[in-house]
């Protein structure tokens, strides 16, 4: 016999939606800063301080690598507090907060999202250190 019960009840459901919304703005700024990113590139290529940019970009990764294992030790040691101000940062009171037995946290548990975070974090601050290494320093 079908049980034709809902998988996720309403909170859960409308959890999502918000989740979606803070995701989407997200990448929006993603794709902003990398259009930025890009329009400042071809102003310092034709306004003659390639080296310069090169050396900012250089000097970003290592902030990067710097910001990020500070993260990802930082969610190694105290993952729960992280994920608390996360999402009291990102959404509204109460709205993120489940049973152990509801469907989402079931299916995706706190300890699903501290891999997440730190699989995120490590690869983060892989592309730091390849702009840290890879941009040789040149002459200015």
């Amino acid at each position: 016999m079908e049980d034709c019960s809902r998988i996720y009840n309403e909170r859960e459901l409308e959890h999502m939606v918000d989740v979606k919304i803070v995701a989407q703005a997200a990448l929006k700024v993603w794709f902003l800063s990398l259009g930025g990113l890009l329009v400042l590139g071809l102003w310092a290529w034709f306004g003659k301080w390639w080296g310069l940019y090169r050396i900012g970009l250089r000097r970003g990764g290592w902030l990067t690598v710097g910001l990020l294992c500070g993260l990802v030790l930082f969610g190694l040691l105290a993952f729960g507090t992280l994920f608390v101000w996360f999402h009291q940062i990102f959404f509204e009171a109460g709205t993120w907060v489940f049973y152990y037995s509801d469907t989402l946290i079931r299916l995706f548990p706190q300890r699903f999202w501290r891999d997440i975070f730190l699989l995120v974090g490590l690869l983060t601050a892989g592309f730091g250190l390849a702009l840290g290494w890879g941009l040789k320093k040149e002459q200015v």
